[in-house]
């Protein structure tokens, strides 16, 4: 029988070694080809990049236009993102976030035009990062230094004070700066304000100034030759501001009454029944923590299978009656009920409103009247506040008001946080639509004896807020 023989031990750390040396080619060979990968992918954002640049300046011809041979133009990549060229780029051979004071330069040989990625940042940009630069050999340069309260929200800086911009040139060795100043334009042939030195000082451009500006600024050498930065800044300085459009007042409802007696306990209310009518008369309060102004319409009410029609009488300040009768077929069906309005934008100053219900049959008391109500509409009331509390006339119970948001300040209104204290502190979050710098959030209606706080931000992060309380009404029942 033969003995079986293993591998020497010889043998066994030449067949490792043999191994080690092809896995170390193996991982060269991968490194090599990611490599070439990233370095192919970093050339292709790099295309990405000035293909941005030139559609930047194709938008903005009066840029190239102006551009001689000996110019070239600088724009950052800040700019380009905030402008929505591009989109924040990554650096696919590093992972990281590009620098957005990274910029593209645009010169002219002739009437060719050369574009350039520069990874190296322009000297003097900073969190601002949305600047374009115009400088020439054997000129000048020029930098910009902003001052105020700032912070950054949603990739945007956001000053929340007015700003001053310091505007220096630097000789760069081309001779001494007589001129530094602030352009009205992009053109900047002529300086609106400046002084006779390399340094200028801007309190004006940016106060008070309503969302993103841009300005331009100039700096010119002994020589005629000159530099221009055009810097973007988003400045906002006030919170934004509620108002009110609709409002819609609870004026009473019958439901599930005891009595007569008990109803008419309701302030500036009289129900009385006679036969086959009922009529419910409201009075307008003199005091002026309970009069209701500029009412524009009264709803009113019933169950249509108990009641066949509605006489409505109301009188302003004159005492002119408008009279009007109308069925149960022409009212607006809703389920059982029918919902009848008036329109009241004829009396400004409403003072008395009495509806008269014919019953089917006799009106056999207060279940007859069961589900009936009205309730009065203002969309003239003006009320406008920051911080604070509104509270809804005396004696009537606030059901729906329609909210919209103005922002002075130009960021413009965020979405509403609505917090309702009645059902263990509930929040909802309410869109808006903006148009012509107004947010409107539609129609919010509110369960009674609550308190509803609301909540907005800007996009400046500016907060605002303020509180409708619905408690304490007086009126019964509910």
């Amino acid at each position: 029988m033969k003995d079986k023989k293993g591998f020497t031990l010889i043998e066994l750390l030449v067949t490792i070694t043999l191994m080690l040396s092809i896995l170390g080619i193996a991982i060269v060979s991968f490194i090599k080809v990611s490599d070439n990968k990233k370095n192919q992918a970093w050339e292709s954002v790099k295309d990405q990049i000035i293909t941005a640049a030139k559609n930047y300046f194709n938008t903005n011809q009066y840029y190239k236009e102006k551009l001689s041979n000996d110019y070239a133009i600088k724009v950052s990549l800040g700019k380009l993102i905030s402008e929505d060229y591009l989109n924040i780029v990554t650096n696919p051979k590093t992972g990281e976030t590009l620098d957005k004071c990274t910029y593209v330069e645009l010169k002219k040989n002739n009437s060719k035009e050369e574009y350039s990625y520069v990874e190296k940042a322009l000297g003097f940009c900073d969190f601002d990062n949305d600047y374009l630069v115009v400088e020439t050999a054997g000129g000048p340069k020029i930098s910009l230094k902003p001052e105020g309260e700032s912070k950054e929200i949603d990739g945007t800086n956001w000053y929340t004070s007015n700003v001053t911009v310091e505007a220096t040139g630097d000789t760069n060795n081309n001779g001494p700066i007589i001129k530094t100043g602030v352009c009205n334009d992009e053109n900047c042939n002529v300086l609106t304000d400046g002084s006779d030195s390399d340094k200028y000082v801007d309190e004006k451009s940016y106060k008070d100034t309503n969302g993103s500006k841009t300005t331009w600024y100039k700096t010119i050498n002994s020589s005629g030759k000159y530099a221009l930065a055009e810097i973007t800044l988003s400045v906002d300085t006030k919170p934004p501001t509620f108002k009110f459009d609709d409002f819609i007042y609870k004026v009473f409802n019958i439901k599930d009454a005891g009595s007569i007696e008990e109803i008419n306990k309701v302030a500036n209310f009289k129900l009385s029944i006679s036969g086959n009518h009922a009529s419910m008369k409201w009075t307008n309060p003199s005091d002026s923590s309970s009069k209701l102004e500029n009412i524009n319409k009264i709803w009113f009410s019933f169950e249509k299978d108990k009641n066949e029609n509605i006489i409505s009488k109301i009188s302003n300040v004159d005492m002119k009656i408008n009279e009007k009768t109308l069925t149960d077929k022409s009212c607006k069906e809703t389920g059982l009920n029918c919902t009848w309005s008036l329109n009241a934008e004829d009396f400004p100053i409403v003072n008395n409103i009495e509806i008269v219900l014919t019953c089917k049959g006799s009106c056999n008391g207060i279940e007859q009247l069961d589900g009936s109500g009205f309730n009065i509409y203002s969309s003239k009331i003006n009320k406008s506040l920051v911080n604070g509390v509104f509270s809804p006339q005396k004696n009537y119970n606030l059901i729906r008001i329609e909210p919209y948001c103005t922002d002075e300040g130009g960021s413009g209104c965020g979405d509403i946080t609505v917090i309702n204290t009645k059902i263990g502190g509930t929040t909802d979050i309410i869109s808006g639509t903006t148009t012509d710098n107004k947010t409107t959030y539609g129609k919010i209606t509110f369960e009674d004896r609550t308190i509803y706080t609301f909540k907005v931000k800007d996009k400046a992060g500016h907060e605002s807020q303020f509180q409708v309380d619905t408690t304490g009404k007086i009126i019964y029942p509910y």
